[in-house]
């Protein structure tokens, strides 16, 4: 079973002043097959080379760097959107009363379903409990 480690498990595990970054870290040892999306990559990238949104910014040469290497390594399934994922997208705004900034996380849901992931890790769980198609599971949680 694929799961898929949202964009905030990224920057706990990248970011050592996060009270998760630990836990984080621990889950790459713990989870058989991590996926993260094209979007994920994108997402973690805005957020560690923002010095309002992390306490540490980076480079963007370091950004990059680390972008290739989730990228590049065996540890790590890079899925992307397909030619059913804006079908499903359109579905699951109606479906679901999408809102506002709420669009991001149901592409991502989109992006996960037309990929045959199912369960996603994440410590916002807000908006994808709007989607029983998926299992989220925070980690953070103790």
């Amino acid at each position: 079973m694929s799961v898929l480690f949202d964009t905030n498990v990224l920057v706990y595990a990248y970011n050592t002043s996060s009270p998760f970054f630990d836990k984080a870290r621990l889950l790459y040892e713990e989870v058989s097959y991590i996926c993260i999306a094209q979007q994920n990559l994108l997402e973690l990238y805005a957020i560690i080379t923002d010095k309002r949104r992390i306490e540490h910014p980076v480079s963007q040469k370091v950004a990059l760097a680390l972008l290739d290497i989730y990228q590049n390594t065996e540890n790590f399934t890079l899925i992307h959107p397909n030619a059913q994922t804006p079908k499903l997208l359109y579905t699951l705004m109606q479906q679901k009363s999408v809102n506002n900034t709420e669009i991001f996380d149901t592409y991502l849901v989109a992006t996960m379903l037309t990929n045959n992931v199912k369960t996603i890790y994440t410590a916002d769980e807000k908006v994808f409990k709007k989607f029983n198609e998926i299992q989220i599971i925070n980690p953070f949680i103790t």
